[in-house]
């Protein structure tokens, strides 16, 4: 090969090899279309929202932050990035469609849809959403078992029935004014709401607060509790079961530091030591006091009692054997009756002596104390029938009107309550609880005041000056005040 024709084949290979050099510098003579970026495929092809899913191409910006995609639309945040996959989470708001990736000012889109999945329906649901203690709410959901237990703020709930899918029950009196999720257990499984149940405030609430503690055992747990000339009374029977004769307290809410002071022993025809059940009038100027057992023996004596001066008069016997009945003067005559099994409610006529003048339609109405409101007293925590809760309530209206009202939304086997009235409502304990009644159109209503866990156990209560006072088994007195 001659030289010039050497110098000829040299420079056509520079040539071939400069125009190589310059394809592989995009932009030199318009857009490398190799860069752009490609989608090939993303799984899975369906999700819900909040979920990830995977694109698959080449030519991703290995930088999360620059690619933007988006998922029918909506801009999905990237997870994480390389040059062949990006993770990207589905928005809240995504809706199905094509999922797209940009990187500067180059897209690419994928050929099929995403399809954003529906929320499945929750696995419990409840109604209703909301409302006060007691409320009853049914939830519904699949093979409940045999003995689901169900709670709200980690309380147990008092269940009203049950079956395999769903389970009525009541909003516990204790729980807190708030949101909570329901839960259910049974089979060793533990279910949750996704929603929350709202408890609402119906009216303001009560707290028993202390006036008097006292260092005293249980004392007087046989005895009786009333208020008269503005003083507490209390006993009216032995102290230990040894004693042969009775005791009587007395507590002046005007000199709470004074405590309970022990005056001279009741008479002992009024109080015998081993008397219970007995039952208790306070009026102005005297107490009626009587029947009851004494040493398991009814007895029917009935007697006009004076505190202050600790003297008693004999009053005509009670009409019948009970104890733990009810006493109350509504417009100027003295009624009795009820306790133990008895359904008779009696009246007195000073010319005639007692009359019947109603008879129940329960089972049992004992150790309860009758509230007065205007011109009708109040009964809570009646026993209706034996296979029954003591929730029901009666009101009897003079002359000689027995009907039953709203029934306590409180269902407890305990037995008897305390009672008072403020303002035009009546308020009944159960067990540490307080409801109050409000005498409304139609049977009245009732709501939950006094509900917390470490609530006293009042066993006595009267009214005061026009403040409602309480006391437990060993003494403790406390008043009755609504939260501001």
């Amino acid at each position: 090969m001659t030289q010039k024709s050497l110098l000829f084949f040299l420079a056509m290979i520079v040539l071939a090899m400069m125009s190589c050099k310059k394809k592989d510098h995009p932009g030199d003579d318009g857009p490398d279309t190799a860069q752009l970026p490609v989608i090939s495929s993303f799984v899975p092809t369906h999700g819900l929202p909040g979920s990830e899913v995977r694109i698959l191409g080449r030519y991703f910006d290995p930088e999360a932050a620059g690619n933007l995609v988006q998922i029918g639309g909506k801009p999905a945040d990237v997870v994480t990035a390389s040059a062949t996959e990006l993770r990207v989470k589905i928005p809240g708001d995504a809706v199905s469609g094509k999922i797209t990736v940009r990187k500067g000012t180059q897209t690419a889109t994928s050929a099929t849809d995403f399809t954003v999945d529906a929320p499945p329906a929750p696995l419990l649901q409840f109604t209703p959403a909301s409302g006060p203690f007691g409320t009853k709410v049914t939830l519904t959901g699949q093979g409940f078992g045999d003995d689901p237990v169900v709670r709200i703020n980690g309380i147990e709930a008092p269940r009203l029935q049950r079956s395999t899918t769903s389970v009525e029950f009541t909003i516990p009196y204790h729980t807190g004014l708030t949101k909570h999720k329901i839960t259910i257990e049974f089979d060793g499984k533990r279910l949750e709401t996704q929603d929350e149940f709202t408890v609402t405030k119906t009216g303001a609430y009560a707290d028993w607060i202390s006036v008097h503690t006292t260092t005293y055992p249980a004392i007087f747990h046989d005895g009786v509790g009333f208020a008269y000339k503005n003083k507490l009374w209390w006993g009216f029977s032995r102290i230990v079961t040894t004693e042969t004769k009775s005791d009587r307290a007395v507590f002046d809410p005007a000199n709470p530091s004074a405590g309970w002071t022990m005056p001279a022993p009741p008479p002992a025809e009024l109080a015998p030591p081993a008397l219970y059940g007995a039952t208790v009038l306070p009026m102005a100027d005297r107490v009626y006091f009587g029947a009851g057992l004494d040493k398991n023996v009814f007895r029917r004596k009935w007697w006009s009692y004076d505190p202050e001066s600790n003297t008693v008069a004999a009053a005509p016997d009670y009409p019948e054997n009970t104890a733990d009945g009810v006493a109350f003067e509504l417009n100027g005559t003295v009624y009795a009756g009820f306790g133990g099994v008895s359904t008779r409610l009696y009246k007195f006529i000073p010319a005639t002596g007692w009359q019947l003048a109603a008879n129940g339609d329960f089972q049992e109405l004992n150790n309860i104390t009758p509230v007065q409101l205007g011109n009708s007293v109040i009964f809570a925590r009646v026993l209706p029938n034996l296979n029954a809760f003591r929730v029901a309530a009666y009101k009897f209206t003079a002359p000689d009107q027995l009907t039953r009202i709203a029934d306590l939304p409180d269902p407890s086997q305990s037995q008897g309550s305390i009672g008072f009235a403020l303002g035009g409502k009546a308020y009944v304990s159960v067990d540490k609880r307080i409801w109050e009644y409000t005498p409304d159109a139609g049977q009245g209503t009732w709501r939950a005041v006094v509900a917390a866990p470490d609530a006293p156990v009042i066993r006595f209560a009267a009214v005061v000056n026009g403040k409602a006072y309480g006391w437990t088994s060993s003494g403790n007195v406390y008043e009755f005040r609504f939260r501001n």
